[in-house]
């Protein structure tokens, strides 16, 4: 058995335990698999999105608190990623894509039963490791798919968790209306994201297995270089970094672990800091910052891109 390596690049990360050739047929059903669970951790999120205001009347919940609530997803998530990339390198990326969302399914199910405001704050930072895990590792599966596809389609997975995530919010409004509670509606989603699950799992791509995990390391300067562009950028130039942080000698899983969670803090902090600039100066002014982002990126990121 021979190793299989992306046709524009010969890094280790896409060793994969197949022939060189993969069956075309293969190849699509892996595509269309990775879909799938993109398409299911997008709906986990927009089923909890829709639910977010239900949950602050369940719970009786102040502004303050509901922060806190959502603040722990953030956490949940930032922990999660590193120890999920760096766990990618012994297991792969099917095993833990299979594992992490099966879990993100169990937490959606069970945050609305959740008897206090102490263990709902707790669900939700175990709801955000489990999607920060999910994204690491679907994201990883992305790459390899991408590599035996031969041409860039990245961009089409992250399209397909923003499909999931609109199909998610509708369902998640439409139930409400019909006069479903939020245990039924969060129950019905975990059972749709599981049944994806099982029926897409076994077809993603199977990675070479690299032995005992590393410990977790701080990542090099051509991976922080991605990462800083990665915290500049809202969305759509997202997918082109994760393609490069997928192709680092560390591995696609410690890459985009350490690209994601960083790029992760700029989707927390760039709604303050322009919301801050804006009370301060104007709205105009702040989000002018957007355009020298842009303007940085347009200039830079070719050299942070190529450097991976």
């Amino acid at each position: 058995m021979s190793e299989l390596s992306a046709p524009h690049t010969k890094s280790r990360n896409f060793c994969l335990p197949i022939q060189r050739q993969l069956n075309p047929s293969t190849i699509r059903l892996a595509r269309v698999a990775t879909y799938a669970v993109f398409f299911g951790d997008g709906l986990g999120f927009g089923v909890w999105a829709g639910h977010i205001a239900i949950f602050k009347q369940e719970f009786h919940l102040t502004d303050a608190q509901l922060s806190v609530a959502l603040f722990a997803v953030a956490l949940g998530s930032i922990f999660s990623m590193p120890i999920v990339g760096q766990s990618l390198t012994r297991f792969g990326s099917r095993p833990l894509t299979g594992l992490c969302a099966s879990l993100y399914a169990i937490v959606i199910a069970c945050l609305a039963r959740a008897p206090t405001y102490p263990l709902f704050v707790l669900g939700t930072a175990l709801f955000g490791a489990c999607k920060g895990g999910l994204d690491v590792s679907v994201n990883a599966q992305a790459v390899g798919v991408e590599s035996a596809y031969g041409r860039p389609i990245m961009s089409s997975f992250q399209a397909a968790w923003s499909v999931g995530g609109l199909a998610g919010a509708a369902l998640a409004a439409a139930a409400l209306h019909s006069g479903f509670v939020a245990e039924q509606n969060l129950a019905a989603a975990a059972a749709l994201i599981l049944a994806i699950t099982f029926l897409s799992v076994r077809y993603l791509i199977p990675e070479k297995a690299r032995g005992q995990a590393k410990s977790l390391a701080w990542p090099d300067n051509a991976l922080l270089s991605v990462a800083a562009f990665t915290f500049l950028a809202l969305s759509n130039l997202v997918p082109i970094f994760f393609g490069s942080a997928g192709r680092h000698k560390a591995g696609a899983g410690p890459g985009i672990a350490a690209v994601t969670t960083i790029g992760f803090f700029g989707f927390l902090v760039g709604p303050p800091v322009v919301g801050t600039l804006g009370s301060l100066l104007s709205l105009p002014a702040a989000l002018s910052l957007v355009i020298v982002f842009g303007l940085i990126i347009a200039n830079s990121a070719r050299h942070a891109v190529a450097g991976p």
